[in-house]
């Protein structure tokens, strides 16, 4: 709360001395968790202000882990989640939010204000797909801006949806070991359409 009081609303002024109009997104804290905005005693009085946050959860099932150290959490399905086991599916989502929406709802912030700033799951993890689709529906229909994490990620394959839900397979590996830099197989596939559709129109 003192953080929320005392840095943001001063950074807030102070940037609307100089610009009325723009535009202010801010994650609440907790590595971008929704239900961290709980914790703010209540909206900025500002209609350009963004409410941004992450979604990666369950973090057991999204997470690179998951694959690395095959603990075979699938989605849908049973994913550790806090002190509980969880059948996480579209329905859980919901409730996971619920305390955030209730929020946004209590101090009047339209949808219009609210923004997934990141969102994303190991390309690899069983059940990628599904969990894609259900996150993106999710946020449709709730109509908040979105943005999935990542496009084209160039440090590591593990969250580029156009590769797939497969490995690169050993010669592309070969070839880094080797100093080359073999283009990626980038191309349509299942997963990558998931979002691919969202920008498609019907011309």
């Amino acid at each position: 709360m003192l953080f929320y009081q005392i840095i943001n609303r001063t950074q807030v002024k102070e940037i609307r001395e100089i610009d009325p109009d723009k535009a202010i997104m801010l994650d609440a804290g907790w590595y971008g968790q929704p239900g961290a905005f709980c914790y703010w005693p209540g909206a900025f009085e500002d209609k350009f202000f963004l409410y941004s946050f992450h979604m990666y959860e369950p973090y057991q099932f999204t997470s690179n882990k998951n694959y690395r150290e095959k603990n075979n959490y699938v989605y849908p399905g049973k994913v550790p989640f806090g002190n509980d086991t969880i059948y996480w599916n579209k329905n859980i989502t919901e409730t996971y939010f619920r305390p955030f929406l209730d929020w946004a709802n209590l101090n009047d912030i339209p949808n219009r204000n609210i923004v997934a700033g990141e969102f994303g799951c190991m390309r690899k993890n069983d059940g990628a797909v599904e969990y894609l689709q259900d996150i993106i529906d999710f946020l449709n229909q709730n109509t908040f801006h979105w943005a999935f994490y990542s496009f084209r990620e160039d440090e590591w394959d593990g969250y580029d949806y156009e590769l797939g839900t497969g490995d690169l397979g050993w010669k592309y590996w070969q070839a880094k070991e080797n100093g080359e830099n073999p283009p990626l197989p980038r191309k349509d596939n299942d997963l990558f359409k998931v979002i691919k559709q969202q920008y498609e129109t019907d011309d």
